[in-house]
């Protein structure tokens, strides 16, 4: 059988802050690979790597190496760091947005984001 790390969970039930094992990374990789809207073989093709490995990696049963992870971040379109930061998946996939869009609406956006009628 096969070591698999025990992962402390918070009150809500996610994964303690600061834990990087190969769970908690799978689990993070695949939630952003879905906020995407990307298959697993969608980013299996563009990294190169192998389908099974891609499913071993989001499960947690096989740790993924810096090159693996530096992959999949590029096919996503994501700063390297992001894949073990702290921003939600979505919140990643807006932030990846806005930095693409057009100067004029990034300050459309921003403008309308402090708007005194928009709560935080």
């Amino acid at each position: 059988m096969p070591y698999r790390r025990q992962v402390e969970l918070n009150a809500e039930g996610a994964p303690i802050p600061g834990d990087t094992g190969p769970e908690v990374i799978g689990n993070r990789l695949r939630e952003i690979r879905e906020a995407f809207r990307k298959s697993r073989a969608e980013v299996a093709q563009a990294t190169g790597l192998d389908l099974a490995l891609l499913e071993a990696v989001e499960n947690g049963t096989k740790e993924p190496t810096v090159s693996m992870m530096s992959k999949i971040a590029e096919s996503l379109e994501v700063p390297l760091g992001e894949l073990l930061g702290n921003l939600s998946p979505r919140a990643l996939v807006v932030a990846t947005q806005f930095a693409k869009a057009p100067a004029a609406l990034q300050s459309a956006l921003m403008t309308l984001v402090k708007h005194p009628w928009v709560k935080a």
